[in-house]
């Protein structure tokens, strides 16, 4: 299992308390994983995040999406109750997680749409730089080729 780890704060920078959030992973598809000589399959049942103490540090344990056939992604969700335990509202991240088998922290694994005024330059495009950049929709290449037939061309993922 990969751990994921973050902290849960106000944008005041301030820690939850007061509030009573419950967090959650959301899988986005059923999949499968073969291992130690067992098949197993994962529903989209939704995993639980462990809140610490400091009512700030999260963490959850989650199959790797490498590991899974079809890869699962993930995505956090955020349900407020009330004091007496009753739903009242949520926050539903509106990115993806893709974790990797090490694990990570939740701004490393988003898949966040990367600055509109930010472009890579290059002779290859950023997926296969060493490491790569993730191909997000958004990114942008400036070929920087001079042999290349779209050299000077910027390209944009879609």
């Amino acid at each position: 299992m990969a751990l994921v780890t973050f902290k849960l704060n106000t944008y005041a920078m301030a820690k939850m308390t007061g509030y009573f959030p419950r967090l959650r992973f959301q899988p986005t598809t059923v999949s499968t994983l073969t291992g130690g000589g067992n098949s197993y399959l994962f529903p989209t049942q939704s995993i639980s995040v462990v809140i610490a103490a400091d009512n700030e540090s999260c963490s959850a344990n989650l199959a790797p999406s490498s590991w899974t056939r079809p890869n699962v992604l993930y995505r956090l969700i955020i349900e407020w109750l009330d004091a007496a335990g009753n739903f009242s509202y949520q926050d539903v991240l509106p990115w993806l997680l893709f974790v990797p088998p090490a694990g990570g922290t939740l701004d490393e694994l988003l898949a966040l749409p990367s600055n509109p005024y930010q472009a890579y330059i290059g002779d290859v495009p950023p997926n296969e730089w060493t490491p790569p950049i993730p191909t997000i929709p958004g990114t942008w290449w400036l070929d920087s080729d001079p042999e290349s037939p779209t050299f000077g061309h910027l390209h944009e993922w879609e």
